[in-house]
């Protein structure tokens, strides 16, 4: 299994950035404040651990050329998959920022490994 598999339930619920309320912006009843898109959550526990075996795995070299690919492929798959094909409710907007940053933030570990090695 992969990311782009199991984030396929993420790409078939993007009309909720369009349906979201303000009220879920800004975390609605019995949700907390900053919270992901629930659909995102599984997939992008599955990329960082797919990116920390890479980082345990992989020498700098390699690993840079690794998660910069991901990172490129993800980018676009991002760019087709959601944001040409969604409308977005200002609280959607802020949803998918957030879930924009969560998928950026799982960078951090091998990026920030693969510059200093």
């Amino acid at each position: 299994a992969d990311f782009f598999h199991g984030a396929g339930r993420y790409v078939g619920e993007r009309r909720d950035f369009r349906l979201a309320a303000e009220g879920e912006a800004a975390g609605g009843e019995g949700e907390p404040l900053g919270d992901l898109s629930p659909a995102l959550c599984e997939p992008l526990s599955l990329l960082r651990s797919q990116l920390a075996a890479l980082r345990a795995q992989l020498p700098a070299a390699s690993l840079r050329r690794a998660w910069r690919s991901l990172a490129e492929a993800l980018d676009t798959w991002v760019y087709e998959s959601v944001v040409r094909r969604s409308a977005f409710s200002a609280a959607g907007a802020q949803r998918f920022r957030r879930d924009a940053q969560a998928l950026v933030d799982s960078f951090s570990g091998v990026s920030a490994s693969a510059h200093t090695a």
